[in-house]
């Protein structure tokens, strides 16, 4: 099963918290992410890679924004 690691990230962008999980692929991994964005905007990493950001609250994604994608 990959390994994830998840950002918890603060209002500077920072890494307030991190942890890793495994999950049976990217959706589950993008699953406990938006139930961790309750009160800090989340990155998911494998490895290298960045798999997904998801703002805080889950909130839409907007394109102009930067931290977005």
């Amino acid at each position: 099963m990959p390994q994830y690691k998840f950002h918890l990230l603060n209002d500077n962008g920072d890494v307030a918290e991190q942890m890793e999980r495994e999950c049976d692929g990217d959706l589950e991994a993008l699953d406990d992410a938006q139930s961790l964005s309750h009160h800090h905007e989340v990155e998911v990493w494998q490895g290298e890679l960045r798999v997904v950001r998801v703002k805080r609250g889950n909130a839409p994604l907007n394109a102009k924004d930067i931290t977005s994608g």
